[in-house]
């Protein structure tokens, strides 16, 4: 064959024999995901790599048994930048090599993003090199009969003064936020209520294609599904409290079908035309957990393509020792913004969630 598809590891399989040829070409797509192992296998039948990816989204995914095996070997602390450093990609080792700087390049404009979320984008996690190739023409002008509290392209949603607004931790570890819950719920609604948004093209569009899986069974076709509304939650727990809350409610059938909740993990490669993000941390000490990491913050903020609103307390963002976090970059960035029809922040007090 001249053409051969597979996964890093599958395409490795023996009984295929693909290790016992020697292709011009081996392309790696994702590749900042891989593992060094996983890159190993796709490269090894390739005159010529090419290795396609972004490592400032999310980084190779470990087992915490390999995490904690990785740290005792090195001598260095279970959590923590050093750990963060040696799990870093392959990818991002030979694009900032000296090698790299030789024969890398960078794809520089984005065509997913409105021109407010992708400048956002660019500016926190870039160094403002990535460029629009989207204009605000290009965002469909379905949102106008929104809610004033998020008809902005960007907007955070402030919980800081809502009661009850700390974050409660699991016993695995994880956190949820059942201030933040009831916000995305209410956000929800608003959107389901509104039916300039719900007969809008875009949204037809996506429910015509959702009717092609009606009928499957198969669990994988059903989750081929183009949703319009993605709620992106940054902890596990989060995530399955805000389902649940979502299950509770009585929602128009084609409006269900519009919605995915998932957590950030999941969500790189994905879009939708609306992102809402729940923070969900927030506790006296205002610690950051691994929301201190670029990557992931980036990934989440960076699947909307024409609105995106941020829920979390942004008091945690402002302390002195989370200056440097990349939520406080984010935060900065939009507050200097003086263009309310781009950005807002929003407080939101007792009764605003309803």
């Amino acid at each position: 064959r001249q053409l051969v598809i597979g996964t890093c590891v599958g395409i490795g399989q023996r009984h295929i024999g693909i290790a016992d040829n020697l292709y011009d070409w081996v392309i790696v797509d994702e590749a900042a995901r891989s593992i060094s192992s996983e890159l190993a296998i796709a490269m090894q039948s390739g005159t010529r790599i090419l290795l396609v990816g972004d490592h400032k989204q999310l980084p190779p995914l470990y087992s915490e048994e390999h995490k904690n095996a990785l740290a005792r070997r090195l001598g260095i602390s279970k959590r923590g930048e050093e750990l963060d450093q040696a799990l870093g990609s392959d990818f991002e080792r030979v694009f900032l090599s000296e090698y790299g700087k030789q024969t890398c390049a960078t794809l520089k404009t984005q065509y997913r993003m409105a021109p407010a979320i992708g400048s956002l984008v660019s500016a926190c996690f870039y160094e403002n090199v990535l460029k629009n190739g989207k204009t605000d023409n290009d965002v469909p002008n379905i949102y106008f009969r929104l809610p004033e509290k998020i008809k902005s392209c960007v907007t955070w949603l402030d919980t800081t003064s809502l009661p009850n607004a700390y974050h409660e931790p699991a016993k695995n570890g994880s956190l949820s936020n059942r201030a933040e819950a009831d916000v995305i719920i209410g956000i929800l609604q608003d959107l389901a209520n509104d039916e300039t948004f719900m007969n809008s093209e875009p949204v037809q569009k996506c429910l015509e294609k959702n009717e092609q899986a009606i009928g499957v069974i198969c669990k994988k076709c059903l989750e081929k599904n183009e949703q319009a509304i993605g709620v992106i939650c940054m902890y596990g727990e989060q995530k399955k409290l805000i389902r649940k809350k979502f299950n509770e409610r009585s929602w128009n059938d084609d409006f269900r079908r519009l919605v995915k909740i998932d957590s950030v993990d999941s969500y790189q490669g994905k879009e939708n035309r609306v992102i809402i993000l729940s923070l969900t941390r927030y506790d006296k000490t205002y610690s950051t957990g691994f929301l201190h990491l670029p990557n992931r913050i980036n990934v989440a903020l960076s699947r909307a393509m024409d609105k995106l609103v941020i829920v979390g307390a942004k008091t945690v963002w402002e302390q002195p020792k989370n200056s440097k976090t990349p939520l406080a970059k984010v935060l900065r960035f939009i507050q200097k913004q003086n263009n309310p029809q781009d950005y807002t922040i929003k407080i939101l007090k007792n009764g605003a969630k309803k």
